[in-house]
């Protein structure tokens, strides 16, 4: 299967997508493969963990940018519950979401199979 088949059974947003990298699913394929080694993953948690709101949001709000850019709708969703609660200062029960966003991170990296 190739890459845009894997992204449709995803549900990423294809037309998104397409628009982006101009139908170059080469490219697409080098930034994402960028994306699943993104160091704000680690820090992200690290950053939960630790109680640093602050930190947690940063790392959280670029990777909502980032997973936004490219599409990957549902990665985006979980990053969306975990960036606005940050974004207010909250970081109660965020355990719960890391590990929805950790599960949906090893799904990003199949999608490189």
């Amino acid at each position: 299967m190739n890459i845009k088949d894997r992204l449709i059974v995803y549900s990423a947003d294809i037309k998104g997508i397409e628009d982006r990298f101009i139908g170059d699913y080469d490219l697409y394929t080098e930034c994402l493969a960028e994306f699943v080694q993104d160091p704000d993953f680690t820090a992200l948690a690290d950053a939960v963990r630790a109680n640093d709101v602050a930190r947690a949001f940063d790392a959280a709000h670029s990777l909502k940018g980032v997973s936004g850019n490219l599409g990957l709708t549902p990665l985006y969703k979980i990053i969306c519950e975990i960036v606005e609660p940050l974004r207010i200062g909250n970081n109660k029960n965020l355990e719960l979401k890391l590990v929805k966003l950790e599960t949906e991170h090893a799904r990003i990296k199949e999608l490189l199979l």
